[in-house]
């Protein structure tokens, strides 16, 4: 995957992460907040997509549990409308409240409720 490839709703998996995380410490930068939410989801046994927007550095993930699903944006600027189930960045309709990766962990496990199978962590 070269620099300007990104996902386009498609299911992730362990070692995709390792290898963005791994892209990101060798640049002198820490593990992005979304690599660490998709890790955790992943682990608990979910399933797990991203879509990168093309323009900006948002990162929207469904998390799937037997058939339902919930949406969480990673961001550096607001949320619209309804792009998003749990918005994690500095959220603008809650007065600019920081909501945080550990609250999308959460509120995803709240809304779909624990795995029939937890995977094995990488």
């Amino acid at each position: 995957m070269n620099r300007t490839e990104k996902k386009n709703n498609e299911t992730v998996d362990h070692a995709f992460l390792i290898l963005r995380a791994r892209r990101q410490t060798d640049a002198g930068f820490t593990k992005a907040k979304w690599i660490v939410f998709c890790e955790k989801m992943l682990a608990q046994g979910y399933t797990v997509e991203l879509y990168e927007a093309r323009q900006s550095f948002s990162k929207y993930i469904r998390v799937y549990n037997v058939g339902m699903c919930f949406r969480v944006r990673f961001s550096n600027h607001g949320a619209s409308n309804n792009d998003c189930d749990f918005f994690v960045g500095i959220n603008r309709k809650l007065h600019d409240k920081v909501t945080t990766t550990e609250e999308a962990i959460v509120a995803t496990i709240a809304a779909l409720g624990p795995c029939p199978i937890k995977l094995e962590t990488a």
